[in-house]
């Protein structure tokens, strides 16, 4: 299936290294990693962010004590050791740092194979749907 595999939200880049060791062990390093994110943690949530019960995650963030997991901050110098430590070529892997709503579609693959989205918020979310399904191969919709 041609495309790029393609992550909105990396946080420490955990999932991108599953991809990457995923494509390494299927001996494929042609394929582009495209990895989006702020690289200096979560924006606001707006008033549509709620969770299944109605809680809105700006209360559940303000309860929270604001360490690094509660808002995902993660620099792109930790996100690149992290992806370096797969040994998957540097050169293809893009960090498109900055907010989604910004960077997509000015800056995105031509085709996509695998799409994650893990922005958390409704807005990031609508936005890479809208720009990047559009890109995905038809055999990933299949």
């Amino acid at each position: 299936m041609p495309g790029a595999f393609v992550e909105c939200g990396v946080w420490r880049g955990g999932s991108s290294m599953v991809m990457a060791h995923a494509l390494l062990g299927a001996g494929d390093t042609s394929r582009e990693l495209w990895l989006y994110d702020t690289f200096f943690g979560m924006p606001p949530p707006a008033a549509a962010d709620v969770d299944f019960t109605g809680r809105p995650a700006a209360q559940q963030l303000a309860e929270g004590d604001g360490d690094d997991l509660v808002v995902a901050y993660a620099s792109l110098d930790e996100v690149r050791a992290n992806m370096a430590r797969t040994t998957y070529p540097a050169d293809r892997v893009r960090y498109v740092a900055g907010y989604v709503e910004e960077t997509i579609p000015a800056q995105v693959p031509e085709q996509i194979s695998l799409l994650r989205l893990d922005t958390d918020w409704e807005a990031s979310t609508r936005h890479e749907l809208e720009h990047l399904w559009p890109r995905l191969s038809p055999a990933a919709c299949s």
